[in-house]
């Protein structure tokens, strides 16, 4: 990866690793009720290493604001040593959801890839280049937005 552990800078000294979630098959499913089972305050979970998250004064279960020059989310923090220092883990996946918080445009549901890089992996395919990213984590202190992705319209037209 182009971004990562090696690569890490003083503003994002974190390197991101967007792995596919055990929940759903990439958004997919991501409507259902599978993603009761892992998200923390209806947010993508984000995993950082117990080291990483004190430095930070973040625990389990805070809700935390996952950011770099391309983007911002809001994810809930799973402070677990299954990573290791100086990586964090957002699964991918997570419906986008964006809104404009404090003049900053913010994905308040966890979707990875508005902190990955948009390059194509060349000239037939459009993905990105990888799931990584170098981010810093902080706790996030503001009002928690709510979460609108699951909402149903109020009536549908057939």
């Amino acid at each position: 990866p182009s971004e990562g552990v090696n690569t890490k800078t003083q503003d994002t000294p974190l390197a991101l690793m967007a792995c596919k979630s055990r929940y759903r098959m990439h958004s997919q499913l991501d409507g259902t009720t599978s993603h009761h089972f892992a998200n923390i305050e209806d947010r993508e979970p984000c995993w950082i290493n117990p080291a990483d998250a004190k430095t930070r004064g973040i625990e389990s279960g805070d809700v935390v604001l996952v950011r770099n020059k391309r983007g911002a989310l809001l994810a809930g923090a799973y402070v677990t040593d299954r990573v290791m220092p100086g990586v964090v883990v957002v699964h991918h996946g997570a419906w986008f959801a964006p809104m404009d918080i404090n003049g900053r445009r913010i994905d308040v549901h966890g979707n990875s890839n508005t902190l990955t890089m948009d390059v194509p992996t060349s000239s037939l395919a459009c993905g990105n280049i990888a799931s990584t990213a170098l981010v810093e984590v902080e706790k996030w202190k503001g009002e928690l937005p709510r979460v609108y992705v699951y909402d149903q319209p109020e009536r549908v037209l057939v």
